[in-house]
């Protein structure tokens, strides 16, 4: 295996004669540029095999015809070039949740693969990590029997505990959903789910605990909550979790599964790194996100309407806990519908600073659409904006028709432009 010092000059002799001389620069140099391990998978996605034998990479060359997501791991990498990119994404192969944002140059894009993952409350999602079927990062308290289930004495106070720190897995913006299925040897009682931070000297910063309530002892019981970082958290304080059987009730457990991933599955994922990302789940409850109070199915989508002359979806937040920098961008993504004849919806964004001085304002027309349509609007972050500034976005119906939005999500988005 060539070290890289002594591949330089193969690699510029290559360069010059080589046919995929372009694929093989680019590449070369997204990898060194962006400091992945030698060691790491890597996909290279196009219309044609190149040779990438010489490099000091695993690369594996796969023509776009012959591309199957399923047959690439979670956590490997990926490689398309912009056009092969879009040609994936119009014929439907391939999907933002697929994908985490690495880096990009004139010709290619890098990105992790993520596996789909259909998630209780904030739907499909981008999976980071899975820890089920009784993962060993847990401790378990009992006896398995069958291999099916997990049989916990009455006298047990805490059958489940992780032995991990998760708030290294779950990041500034990643959410744990924890699945548990659970039956008990008698009537009407219940547990807690306890979400545990303390810091390095252990001293308690967060504790929640999160009730299960169990009704009938001949029914198994299913409960789902997921378990985000708090804001105020850094890298050095340990996350856990744990089952609480404070009433000391006789258990039998089927299923004790956590699954990480980042709630955002917006279009923008594929052309920028989210620094901060904001979701509207119906199933949850967010001060961020105000009038999304009335909901309907349409088309067997849970979406909000807004009437015509009113306003709707209405967010607000500070713009990112990190500072922006130059070329930022902030993206909102939504599916939307509705019958008019003219355009007569706006998406309004309004960026004010802590003196109430309006930074920067913008209205878009949404769009017609008698069908349910994906959008993106992207917006330029001005460079005089703070990240403690407050974004206010909001929908303005102006048409004589009702207006229907669901899987409403946005972010600030940074690009990570390597050699180009």
């Amino acid at each position: 295996m060539f070290r890289k010092l002594f591949f330089i000059p193969i690699l510029l002799i290559q360069l010059t004669s080589c046919s995929e001389s372009g694929s093989f620069k680019s590449i070369y140099c997204f990898l060194s540029g962006s400091e992945i391990d030698l060691n790491a998978k890597i996909n290279y996605c196009g219309e044609a095999i190149v040779d990438f034998s010489e490099l000091d990479y695993s690369v594996t060359s796969i023509k776009t015809e012959n591309l199957s997501l399923s047959k690439i791991k979670n956590g490997e990498y990926l490689i398309f070039s912009k056009n092969t990119l879009e040609k994936l994404r119009k014929e439907s192969i391939i999907k933002a949740v697929d994908v985490e944002y690495i880096a990009e140059n004139e010709q290619y894009y890098l990105y992790l693969k993520r596996e789909r993952f259909l998630s209780h409350n904030y739907g499909e999602v981008g999976l980071i990590k899975s820890f089920n079927n009784f993962d060993k990062s847990f401790h378990f308290e009992g006896e398995f029997l069958k291999g099916k289930y997990l049989d916990v004495k009455s006298l047990v106070k805490y059958p489940l505990k992780s032995k991990i720190n998760f708030n290294t897995i779950v990041g500034r913006k990643n959410i744990a959903e924890c699945f548990i299925k659970v039956k008990p040897d008698r009537n009407n009682t219940s547990l807690y789910l306890v979400n545990s931070i303390k810091s390095k000297d252990d001293l308690s910063i967060f504790y929640k605990r999160n009730s299960m309530s169990l009704p009938d002892s001949s029914k198994w019981s299913s409960h789902y909550f997921d378990l985000n970082k708090q804001e105020d958290i850094i890298n050095t304080d340990f996350q856990k979790m744990y089952i609480f059987n404070y009433q000391n009730v006789a258990l039998k457990f089927k299923n004790f599964d956590v699954n990480v991933f980042d709630p955002y599955a917006g279009v923008s994922r594929f052309y920028g790194n989210s620094i901060s990302s904001f979701v509207w789940s119906y199933a949850m409850s967010d001060q961020k996100w105000q009038k999304i109070t009335s909901y309907l199915f349409k088309d067997n989508l849970k979406c909000q309407e807004i009437n015509p002359g009113k306003t709707g979806g209405h967010f607000s937040s500070e713009l990112a806990k990190e500072p922006l920098l130059e070329g930022d961008e902030f993206a909102i993504d939504f599916q939307y519908q509705y019958n008019s004849e003219s355009d007569s919806v706006l998406l309004i964004i309004e960026i004010v600073n802590n003196e109430t001085e309006v930074m920067s304002r913008e209205e878009r027309l949404v769009g017609v659409s008698n069908k349910w349509k994906k959008r993106s609007v992207v917006f330029e972050i001005p460079e005089d904006v703070k990240s403690s500034d407050r974004v206010l976005f909001y929908f303005k119906n102006e048409s004589k028709t009702d207006f229907f939005i669901t899987d409403l999500c946005a972010a600030v988005n940074r690009k990570n432009i390597i050699c180009n």
